[in-house]
């Protein structure tokens, strides 16, 4: 953000920066910290010598490789997203082992089943182990966020009995059949002035999905209008609709048949859910993590025993 004033210190022109100069920025920063994600925990403090690095990063490294050549093979060609998922893979390989290796020693030293000895892995140091579940989360709000490049937006205007068509990124295509708009007045009810909703009808593939509403509102205390969006989400993808613009709102408003016309927006938003999914799961951690262990609790709890014990023993060796 200070960067304009600088250049223009500098230079003595005015620079303006947007989206683009700051996915430029941040992008480098943003990868650099995700890999430090999966690197900083397996370093070993005066340890890292050239074999325990080969050692440790040797299958991660070969995991990433593997993943950015399968996507690039399955026509994912957008850089930006191709790198961040790709050390995606490599800050989860790291993870996995981790996990794999803790699970697999307390198995074997314990006798335990591999379930057993994982829950008692993480319970018996949760800061070590939360802080790698929450690194899964972030992974995954990355692995999100790379999806925002095969995001798909697209405009039409539609009369009722309309189609549009737009394409996902996974192939599949919707088939988008506007059927007409209602409009309502709201006589003051929850200081509404007018209300107007599209009706539009989804199909995928050619199998009916459902009906989307996507609306307008003006109320009574605001001169702007309010756009409702309707969506339609699933693991994979967001689908979102949005009434751009109507026609004819005074026409529309009077219910004139003729004044149905509406502009129609279209996103298709890959991923979306996973950043949900991530949150939740960097949540998860993060309780693991801060929860208070058996031991440490008793450790606080022990000060006060003694308090409460010190005098009944002092009295009773008194009165022998």
């Amino acid at each position: 953000t200070i960067f304009p004033l600088v250049a223009e210190g500098v230079t003595g022109e005015k620079v303006s920066v947007g989206p683009p100069f700051f996915e430029r920025v941040n992008f480098p920063i943003g990868l650099v910290l995700l890999a430090l994600a999966g690197i900083g925990p397996i370093i070993a403090w005066r340890r890292a010598t050239k074999r325990n690095l080969q050692k440790n990063f040797s299958i991660p490294i070969g995991v990433m490789l593997l993943v950015a050549a399968s996507l690039w093979m399955a026509g994912a060609r957008h850089g930006l997203a191709l790198v961040t998922w790709s050390v995606c893979a490599f800050v989860l390989t790291i993870i996995a082992t981790e996990f794999w290796k803790g699970t697999q020693a307390r198995a074997r030293i314990e006798g335990e089943g591999y379930a057993v000895a994982l829950f008692h892995l993480v319970t018996r140091n949760r800061r070590r182990w939360g802080g790698y579940i929450v690194h899964v989360g972030i992974v995954m709000i990355y692995f999100a966020f790379a999806g925002a490049a095969y995001n798909v937006d697209q405009r039409q205007h539609m009369l009722p009995g309309d189609q549009m068509e737009i394409t996902s990124p996974f192939g599949h295509t919707y088939t988008l059949t506007y059927e007409g708009l209602s409009v309502s007045l709201g006589k003051g009810q929850r200081n509404l002035l007018w209300q107007a909703i599209a009706t539009v009808s989804v199909e995928q593939d050619g199998v009916a999905k459902g009906i989307l509403t996507t609306e307008k509102r003006q109320y009574v205390t605001s001169d702007q209008l309010m756009t409702e969006v309707g969506i339609r989400q699933t693991v994979r993808e967001d689908l979102y609709l949005i009434l751009s613009a109507m026609d004819d709102v005074d026409g529309a408003l009077s219910a004139n048949s003729a004044a149905q016309g509406i502009d129609l927006q279209v996103l298709v938003k890959p991923f979306v859910a996973w950043i949900w999914y991530g949150g939740l799961i960097l949540a998860l951690g993060t309780v693991i993590a801060l929860w208070p262990s058996v031991d440490r609790r008793r450790n606080r709890n022990r000060p006060e025993l003694e308090a409460v014990t010190t005098p009944a023993t002092a009295m009773a060796g008194a009165a022998r």
